[in-house]
Protein backbone atom coordinates (compact mmCIF):
# COMPACT_ATOMS: atom_id res chain seq x y z
CA UNK A 1 0.00 0.00 0.00
CA UNK A 2 2.96 2.61 0.90
CA UNK A 3 4.85 2.12 -1.75
CA UNK A 4 1.92 1.98 -4.44
CA UNK A 5 0.81 5.37 -2.94
CA UNK A 6 4.47 6.86 -3.00
CA UNK A 7 5.00 5.56 -6.60
CA UNK A 8 1.71 7.42 -7.41
CA UNK A 9 3.08 10.69 -6.00
CA UNK A 10 6.05 10.13 -8.24
CA UNK A 11 3.79 10.05 -11.40
CA UNK A 12 2.40 13.46 -10.49
CA UNK A 13 5.07 15.04 -9.21
CA UNK A 14 6.61 14.11 -12.34
CA UNK A 15 3.15 15.26 -14.59
CA UNK A 16 3.38 18.36 -12.58
CA UNK A 17 6.76 19.38 -14.26
CA UNK A 18 6.23 18.01 -17.73
CA UNK A 19 2.61 19.64 -18.08
CA UNK A 20 4.12 23.26 -15.98
CA UNK A 21 1.39 22.86 -13.04
CA UNK A 22 2.40 23.87 -9.99
CA UNK A 23 2.44 21.43 -7.50
CA UNK A 24 -0.77 22.63 -5.36
CA UNK A 25 -0.12 23.44 -1.63
CA UNK A 26 3.62 24.13 -2.28
CA UNK A 27 5.05 27.60 -2.75
CA UNK A 28 6.73 28.89 -5.76
CA UNK A 29 8.83 31.94 -4.46
CA UNK A 30 11.46 32.85 -1.86
CA UNK A 31 13.97 30.20 -0.35
CA UNK A 32 12.88 26.90 0.69
CA UNK A 33 12.13 27.01 4.60
CA UNK A 34 14.44 24.67 6.56
CA UNK A 35 12.36 24.04 9.34
CA UNK A 36 9.79 21.81 6.79
CA UNK A 37 11.08 18.56 5.40
CA UNK A 38 14.15 18.11 2.54
CA UNK A 39 10.88 16.61 0.72
CA UNK A 40 8.92 19.54 1.09
CA UNK A 41 11.92 22.17 0.48
CA UNK A 42 12.93 20.00 -2.62
CA UNK A 43 9.33 19.93 -3.92
CA UNK A 44 9.46 24.22 -3.20
CA UNK A 45 12.55 23.94 -5.28
CA UNK A 46 10.80 22.10 -8.47
CA UNK A 47 8.23 24.53 -7.90
CA UNK A 48 9.95 27.35 -8.98
CA UNK A 49 11.08 25.57 -11.36
CA UNK A 50 7.68 25.17 -12.97
CA UNK A 51 6.76 28.92 -11.85
CA UNK A 52 10.22 30.10 -13.73
CA UNK A 53 9.47 27.93 -17.08
CA UNK A 54 5.86 29.66 -17.24
CA UNK A 55 6.80 32.54 -16.76
CA UNK A 56 9.65 32.65 -19.23
CA UNK A 57 7.06 30.89 -21.74
CA UNK A 58 4.52 33.81 -21.22
CA UNK A 59 6.74 37.16 -21.53
CA UNK A 60 9.03 35.53 -24.70
CA UNK A 61 8.80 37.88 -27.43
CA UNK A 62 11.34 37.91 -29.99
CA UNK A 63 13.35 41.90 -29.79
CA UNK A 64 15.17 43.53 -32.51
CA UNK A 65 19.01 44.61 -31.05
CA UNK A 66 19.18 47.50 -33.19
CA UNK A 67 15.95 49.18 -31.00
CA UNK A 68 17.37 48.15 -27.98
CA UNK A 69 19.31 51.44 -27.11
CA UNK A 70 21.52 51.85 -24.21
CA UNK A 71 18.45 54.14 -23.16
CA UNK A 72 16.28 51.51 -22.95
CA UNK A 73 18.80 49.36 -21.19
CA UNK A 74 18.99 51.67 -18.30
CA UNK A 75 15.41 52.15 -17.99
CA UNK A 76 14.57 48.77 -17.42
CA UNK A 77 17.55 47.98 -15.61
CA UNK A 78 16.32 50.40 -12.76
CA UNK A 79 14.52 49.86 -9.66
CA UNK A 80 14.45 52.66 -7.59
CA UNK A 81 17.04 55.36 -6.66
CA UNK A 82 19.25 55.54 -3.99
CA UNK A 83 19.77 58.49 -1.60
CA UNK A 84 23.35 58.35 -2.92
CA UNK A 85 25.86 59.74 -5.41
CA UNK A 86 28.57 57.70 -7.45
CA UNK A 87 31.57 58.53 -7.17
CA UNK A 88 31.54 60.90 -9.76
CA UNK A 89 29.30 63.32 -7.61
CA UNK A 90 27.26 63.28 -10.61
CA UNK A 91 25.25 60.56 -11.68
CA UNK A 92 22.31 58.99 -8.73
CA UNK A 93 22.65 55.89 -7.35
CA UNK A 94 20.22 53.65 -8.77
CA UNK A 95 19.12 50.16 -6.86
CA UNK A 96 19.02 47.89 -9.81
CA UNK A 97 16.71 44.97 -10.94
CA UNK A 98 18.73 41.45 -10.05
CA UNK A 99 17.66 37.92 -11.17
CA UNK A 100 16.55 35.57 -8.71
CA UNK A 101 19.74 33.52 -7.05
CA UNK A 102 18.97 29.82 -7.28
CA UNK A 103 16.70 28.63 -4.17
CA UNK A 104 18.83 25.80 -2.16
CA UNK A 105 17.90 23.48 0.39
CA UNK A 106 19.29 21.83 3.68
CA UNK A 107 21.26 20.11 1.44
CA UNK A 108 22.47 21.84 -0.71
CA UNK A 109 23.52 24.17 1.58
CA UNK A 110 25.44 21.87 3.50
CA UNK A 111 27.31 20.92 0.33
CA UNK A 112 28.09 24.52 -0.49
CA UNK A 113 29.74 25.47 2.21
CA UNK A 114 31.82 22.37 2.75
CA UNK A 115 33.50 23.59 -0.96
CA UNK A 116 33.41 27.52 0.85
CA UNK A 117 34.78 25.70 3.84
CA UNK A 118 37.68 23.85 1.92
CA UNK A 119 38.58 26.80 -0.21
CA UNK A 120 42.11 28.32 0.27
CA UNK A 121 41.62 31.95 -0.24
CA UNK A 122 39.02 34.66 -0.01
CA UNK A 123 39.57 34.87 -3.53
CA UNK A 124 38.88 31.41 -3.88
CA UNK A 125 35.43 31.49 -2.05
CA UNK A 126 34.49 34.31 -4.07
CA UNK A 127 35.34 32.57 -7.36
CA UNK A 128 32.73 29.50 -6.43
CA UNK A 129 29.87 32.67 -5.95
CA UNK A 130 30.76 34.08 -9.06
CA UNK A 131 28.28 33.54 -11.41
CA UNK A 132 25.44 35.73 -9.18
CA UNK A 133 27.79 37.89 -8.23
CA UNK A 134 28.80 38.66 -12.25
CA UNK A 135 25.15 38.67 -13.11
CA UNK A 136 24.65 41.62 -10.19
CA UNK A 137 27.36 43.37 -11.54
CA UNK A 138 26.42 43.57 -14.80
CA UNK A 139 22.73 44.58 -13.41
CA UNK A 140 24.15 47.18 -11.76
CA UNK A 141 26.28 48.59 -14.62
CA UNK A 142 23.31 48.58 -16.72
CA UNK A 143 21.06 50.85 -14.09
CA UNK A 144 24.42 52.68 -13.54
CA UNK A 145 26.86 53.24 -16.46
CA UNK A 146 29.03 55.76 -15.41
CA UNK A 147 29.75 53.62 -12.24
CA UNK A 148 33.32 52.19 -10.71
CA UNK A 149 34.14 49.30 -8.78
CA UNK A 150 33.60 50.95 -5.68
CA UNK A 151 30.09 52.17 -6.59
CA UNK A 152 29.16 48.31 -6.58
CA UNK A 153 31.37 47.37 -3.68
CA UNK A 154 29.40 50.11 -1.73
CA UNK A 155 26.02 48.99 -2.78
CA UNK A 156 26.63 45.32 -2.83
CA UNK A 157 28.45 44.87 1.06
CA UNK A 158 27.06 48.19 2.77
CA UNK A 159 28.51 47.19 6.08
CA UNK A 160 32.54 46.40 4.84
CA UNK A 161 32.74 48.31 1.61
CA UNK A 162 35.87 50.45 3.12
CA UNK A 163 37.74 47.59 4.43
CA UNK A 164 37.13 45.87 1.09
CA UNK A 165 38.32 48.71 -1.26
CA UNK A 166 41.75 49.02 0.84
CA UNK A 167 42.32 45.21 0.19
CA UNK A 168 41.94 45.46 -3.59
CA UNK A 169 43.76 48.74 -3.31
CA UNK A 170 47.01 46.24 -1.69
CA UNK A 171 45.68 43.40 -4.03
CA UNK A 172 46.07 43.70 -7.63
CA UNK A 173 44.07 41.50 -9.85
CA UNK A 174 41.35 40.26 -7.59
CA UNK A 175 38.28 38.00 -8.59
CA UNK A 176 36.33 40.99 -7.81
CA UNK A 177 38.14 43.30 -10.03
CA UNK A 178 38.24 40.68 -13.13
CA UNK A 179 34.59 39.83 -12.77
CA UNK A 180 34.12 44.04 -12.62
CA UNK A 181 36.23 43.99 -15.99
CA UNK A 182 34.13 41.22 -17.57
CA UNK A 183 31.23 42.76 -16.66
CA UNK A 184 28.97 44.06 -19.49
CA UNK A 185 25.89 46.93 -18.92
CA UNK A 186 23.17 44.09 -19.56
CA UNK A 187 20.01 43.95 -17.89
CA UNK A 188 18.88 41.12 -16.01
CA UNK A 189 15.81 40.59 -18.25
CA UNK A 190 17.97 40.29 -20.90
CA UNK A 191 21.16 38.08 -18.97
CA UNK A 192 21.02 34.32 -19.61
CA UNK A 193 19.07 32.75 -16.15
CA UNK A 194 21.33 32.35 -12.83
CA UNK A 195 18.43 29.29 -12.33
CA UNK A 196 18.79 26.33 -15.40
CA UNK A 197 15.14 24.76 -14.69
CA UNK A 198 15.86 22.12 -16.59
CA UNK A 199 19.01 20.53 -15.32
CA UNK A 200 17.41 21.62 -11.63
CA UNK A 201 14.41 20.18 -11.94
CA UNK A 202 16.23 17.13 -13.08
CA UNK A 203 18.20 16.42 -9.99
CA UNK A 204 14.96 16.94 -8.04
CA UNK A 205 13.21 14.35 -9.83
CA UNK A 206 15.86 12.21 -9.51
CA UNK A 207 15.98 12.62 -6.11
CA UNK A 208 12.63 11.85 -5.90
CA UNK A 209 13.11 8.90 -7.32
CA UNK A 210 15.82 7.75 -5.37
CA UNK A 211 14.09 8.01 -2.08
CA UNK A 212 14.22 4.90 -0.01
CA UNK A 213 9.98 4.22 1.38
CA UNK A 214 11.95 4.11 4.88
CA UNK A 215 13.20 7.78 4.30
CA UNK A 216 10.06 8.66 3.03
CA UNK A 217 7.94 7.40 5.91
CA UNK A 218 10.58 9.38 8.34
CA UNK A 219 9.96 12.16 6.30
CA UNK A 220 6.60 12.12 6.65
CA UNK A 221 6.24 10.84 10.02
CA UNK A 222 8.28 13.70 11.38
CA UNK A 223 6.03 16.34 9.56
CA UNK A 224 3.12 14.81 11.16
CA UNK A 225 4.26 14.74 14.45
CA UNK A 226 5.92 18.22 14.70
CA UNK A 227 2.83 19.65 13.19
CA UNK A 228 0.43 17.67 15.25
CA UNK A 229 2.34 19.03 19.10
CA UNK A 230 2.72 22.50 17.56
CA UNK A 231 -1.60 22.53 17.07
CA UNK A 232 -1.92 20.94 20.71
CA UNK A 233 0.92 23.66 22.13
CA UNK A 234 -0.74 26.23 20.52
CA UNK A 235 -4.18 25.62 22.70
CA UNK A 236 -5.14 28.11 25.57
CA UNK A 237 -5.03 24.14 27.65
CA UNK A 238 -1.12 23.36 27.30
CA UNK A 239 -0.40 26.59 30.00
CA UNK A 240 -2.16 23.39 32.83
CA UNK A 241 1.08 22.13 34.60
CA UNK A 242 -0.46 18.73 33.37
CA UNK A 243 -0.91 19.07 29.79
CA UNK A 244 2.29 20.77 29.56
CA UNK A 245 4.02 17.72 31.03
CA UNK A 246 2.13 15.43 28.69
CA UNK A 247 3.07 17.54 25.55
CA UNK A 248 6.67 17.76 26.99
CA UNK A 249 6.95 13.81 26.99
CA UNK A 250 4.92 13.43 23.71
CA UNK A 251 7.78 15.50 21.97
CA UNK A 252 10.83 13.74 23.35
CA UNK A 253 9.44 10.16 22.62
CA UNK A 254 8.74 11.39 19.02
CA UNK A 255 12.41 12.25 18.67
CA UNK A 256 13.75 9.05 20.05
CA UNK A 257 11.16 7.33 17.89
CA UNK A 258 12.57 9.11 14.92
CA UNK A 259 15.62 8.30 15.98
CA UNK A 260 14.63 5.02 16.17
CA UNK A 261 13.75 4.86 12.32
CA UNK A 262 17.37 6.04 10.78
CA UNK A 263 18.97 2.90 12.65
CA UNK A 264 16.40 0.09 12.33
CA UNK A 265 13.79 -1.38 9.71
CA UNK A 266 10.61 0.15 9.92
CA UNK A 267 8.83 -3.07 10.73
CA UNK A 268 11.28 -3.47 13.80
CA UNK A 269 9.69 0.06 14.34
CA UNK A 270 5.78 -0.52 14.16
CA UNK A 271 5.42 -0.51 18.26
CA UNK A 272 7.36 2.31 18.42
CA UNK A 273 4.64 3.88 16.20
CA UNK A 274 2.23 2.52 17.53
CA UNK A 275 3.58 3.75 21.10
CA UNK A 276 3.56 7.27 20.04
CA UNK A 277 0.60 7.13 18.08
CA UNK A 278 -1.23 6.45 21.62
CA UNK A 279 0.21 9.34 23.26
CA UNK A 280 -0.32 11.33 20.22
CA UNK A 281 -4.05 10.53 21.02
CA UNK A 282 -3.89 10.47 24.89
CA UNK A 283 -2.31 13.89 24.63
CA UNK A 284 -4.81 15.48 22.39
CA UNK A 285 -7.63 13.69 24.53
CA UNK A 286 -6.16 15.33 27.58
CA UNK A 287 -5.81 19.14 25.79
CA UNK A 288 -9.52 18.82 25.13
CA UNK A 289 -10.88 17.71 28.05
CA UNK A 290 -8.26 20.85 29.25
CA UNK A 291 -9.74 23.17 27.09
CA UNK A 292 -13.49 22.20 28.07
CA UNK A 293 -12.81 23.27 31.46
CA UNK A 294 -10.93 26.45 31.07
CA UNK A 295 -13.86 27.33 29.25
CA UNK A 296 -15.64 27.23 32.32
CA UNK A 297 -12.71 28.10 35.05
CA UNK A 298 -11.35 30.60 32.73
CA UNK A 299 -9.25 31.75 36.08
CA UNK A 300 -8.87 28.73 38.06
CA UNK A 301 -5.91 27.00 36.12
CA UNK A 302 -5.04 24.75 39.49
CA UNK A 303 -8.74 23.42 39.41
CA UNK A 304 -8.70 22.56 36.23
CA UNK A 305 -5.04 21.01 36.81
CA UNK A 306 -6.35 18.98 39.81
CA UNK A 307 -9.44 17.51 38.15
CA UNK A 308 -7.93 16.38 35.00
CA UNK A 309 -4.98 14.75 37.61
CA UNK A 310 -7.36 13.55 40.22
CA UNK A 311 -11.00 13.68 38.42
CA UNK A 312 -12.59 14.76 41.57
CA UNK A 313 -12.16 17.69 44.24
CA UNK A 314 -14.08 18.98 47.12
CA UNK A 315 -14.53 22.53 46.32
CA UNK A 316 -14.25 25.19 49.32
CA UNK A 317 -14.02 28.68 47.81
CA UNK A 318 -17.20 30.35 47.74
CA UNK A 319 -16.25 31.99 44.10
CA UNK A 320 -15.76 28.74 42.83
CA UNK A 321 -19.23 27.29 44.13
CA UNK A 322 -20.96 30.31 42.45
CA UNK A 323 -19.12 29.57 39.13
CA UNK A 324 -20.54 25.83 39.16
CA UNK A 325 -24.00 26.52 40.25
CA UNK A 326 -24.03 29.34 37.48
CA UNK A 327 -23.13 26.70 34.70
CA UNK A 328 -25.78 24.70 35.58
CA UNK A 329 -28.80 26.44 37.30
CA UNK A 330 -28.53 29.67 35.50
CA UNK A 331 -31.74 28.61 33.58
CA UNK A 332 -33.15 26.37 35.71
CA UNK A 333 -36.87 27.71 35.53
CA UNK A 334 -36.41 28.59 32.28
CA UNK A 335 -39.83 27.48 30.28
CA UNK A 336 -39.06 25.70 26.97
CA UNK A 337 -41.34 24.63 24.04
CA UNK A 338 -40.40 21.79 21.79
CA UNK A 339 -38.38 23.19 18.73
CA UNK A 340 -36.07 21.90 16.31
CA UNK A 341 -34.14 25.18 16.13
CA UNK A 342 -33.85 25.90 19.81
CA UNK A 343 -29.87 26.39 20.84
CA UNK A 344 -29.91 25.02 24.16
CA UNK A 345 -32.99 22.09 26.18
CA UNK A 346 -32.39 21.55 29.70
CA UNK A 347 -33.29 18.03 31.48
CA UNK A 348 -33.89 17.62 35.31
CA UNK A 349 -34.06 14.24 36.35
CA UNK A 350 -35.29 13.40 39.76
CA UNK A 351 -35.04 10.12 41.74
CA UNK A 352 -37.06 9.70 45.65
CA UNK A 353 -35.90 13.42 46.31
CA UNK A 354 -32.46 12.15 46.68
CA UNK A 355 -30.52 12.17 43.57
CA UNK A 356 -30.86 14.77 40.78
CA UNK A 357 -29.62 14.92 37.47
CA UNK A 358 -29.17 17.84 35.22
CA UNK A 359 -28.59 18.12 31.50
CA UNK A 360 -27.91 20.77 29.99
CA UNK A 361 -27.36 20.64 25.88
CA UNK A 362 -26.35 23.55 23.43
CA UNK A 363 -25.33 23.23 19.87
CA UNK A 364 -21.27 22.81 21.41
CA UNK A 365 -21.25 21.05 23.95
CA UNK A 366 -23.49 18.97 26.75
CA UNK A 367 -22.87 20.35 30.65
CA UNK A 368 -23.83 17.04 33.05
CA UNK A 369 -24.30 17.26 36.96
CA UNK A 370 -25.66 14.98 39.45
CA UNK A 371 -27.08 16.46 42.52
CA UNK A 372 -27.02 14.30 45.63
CA UNK A 373 -28.66 14.36 49.35
CA UNK A 374 -26.49 12.27 52.24
CA UNK A 375 -29.42 10.64 54.98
Amino acid sequence: GMEDLWQEFQYHVRECWEKLELIPGIPYEGQPDFSTTLLNQKLHVLNICIKQAQDRISTYSPQNDDQNTEIETTQRARKSELDKFLANRTDKMWIPHTQIHPPMTELDIETFESVIADAKSEQDRTFFQSSSLLSDMQSFKAANPNAILSDFVQWYCPNRWQQMMESFESQSDTIWQQLWELAQPIAACDQAPLLDVNIESRDVLQWIDRLHPRDVLRMLLSEFLGHSHRLLSACIASRIPIVASQLSLFSRNSSTVLEDTLQCDISASNSSFERIIRQLEEAEELTCRADSLLSKFPKNDQLCNDLLYRGSVEIVEAATHKTISDIFFRNVNAVTTRNDDMESREIILRLNGQYRMFCQITQSQCNLAIATVAT
